[in-house]
């Protein structure tokens, strides 16, 4: 990577492609693709690997644990709601919080530091409608565009593919919608590298890999549930818990005997010993959206607040498959 960078190119496309971890690139396409001929090795994401943890941490080069942005869903004290964090909803009833933790956890991220260093360069980030208020519905659409923007002097393009993870969710890992969904993705980016100059640099790379899950229904479980002094949060495999205070010991005794094949549960204090979301300064709000306990799987067991099946492929566990992501450059 330091070789590749000592060659000053005018032009960055920085291609980040939700839940493409290293497993997943590896299973669906053959060695002749060429997201795989551009494959340079693998790279380990934040904890927990996720999508609000990870794509954040990129664009900040901060760890979750300066960020504040830990999981799909964190409990907000300013408004006390457990929130959809990137949807600015209440997790359960959906209805909007106007003191969002999207506003409290407002950051400036590398591409805003280059557009006021670099006020000159054409400097952009795509994603799939509506995000970014954005109008692409393909991958293609999307790489288009980031081919118009290095016709300029200098350009910076960021572009964000969520729909990859989508289908995961839905699916699984293994089902043949994936494979050819990779295809499709790695035929746009065949065309993409045939069209672009000898001056653009392309990196890609995802947020987390997969894992087909099985789903423990915490409802099933009121002995436990009514332990607590609100709902869980996080992430389904990183799931944080927020203990009435006379009952913390016999949480940590239940949660053992019910799930302690599938689970590593962690104190409060050994969280932060651990250093488990990162290092750096702390963010004002990070010891907020830490429960009394955080219960990090090790099998592919998932936890599910409702009384449904759930997804059948997540992420945010301990396994290493979650963990790994591509780093591929078609230098």
């Amino acid at each position: 990577m330091d070789e590749v960078l000592k060659t000053n190119y005018p032009h960055l496309v920085l291609i980040l492609i939700d839940g493409m971890g290293v497993n997943i690139l590896k299973q669906h396409l053959d060695s002749n693709a060429l997201l795989n001929k551009h494959y340079k090795r693998a790279l380990n994401t934040v904890f927990p690997p996720t999508t609000v943890a990870a794509t954040t941490a990129l664009l900040s080069a901060k760890t979750p644990y300066e960020t504040g942005f830990l999981g799909w869903t964190q409990y907000n004290k300013n408004a006390n709601v457990t929130e959809t964090l990137f949807l600015e909803e209440e997790t359960i009833t959906k209805t909007k919080v106007s003191n969002s933790l999207l506003k409290q956890l407002n950051y400036q991220s590398i591409i805003d530091k280059i557009k006021t260093k670099h006020p000159e360069m054409q400097v952009e980030k795509l994603a799939i409608k509506p995000l970014f208020n954005c109008d692409f519905e393909t991958f293609s659409e999307q790489l288009n565009r980031a081919l118009m923007n290095t016709f300029s002097q200098q350009s910076f393009t960021y572009l964000y593919y969520p729909l990859l993870d989508t289908l995961l969710h839905s699916v699984g890992t293994k089902d043949l919608k994936v494979s050819q969904h990779l295809k499709d993705i790695n035929n746009d980016y065949e065309k993409f590298i045939d069209e672009i100059a000898d001056d653009v640099l392309v990196l890609t790379t995802a947020d987390h890999g997969f894992v087909d899950v099985e789903i423990i229904n915490l409802s099933y479980y009121p002995k436990l549930t009514k332990l607590l002094k609100r709902a869980p949060s996080i992430e389904s495999r990183s799931m944080t818990f927020f203990v009435k205070s006379l009952y913390k010991r016999k949480f940590k005794t239940l949660f053992k005997k019910y799930f302690n094949e599938d689970f590593n549960l962690y104190s409060k204090k050994e969280v932060k010993r651990l250093k488990l979301f990162g290092k750096g300064k702390k963010h004002p709000l990070f010891e907020s959206f830490l429960g009394d306990f955080l219960a990090v799987a090790k099998t592919n067991k998932a936890f599910s607040l409702k009384n449904d099946n759930g997804l059948k492929a997540q992420h945010g566990g301990g396994l290493l498959e979650e963990f790994l992501i591509p780093l591929i450059i078609n230098k």
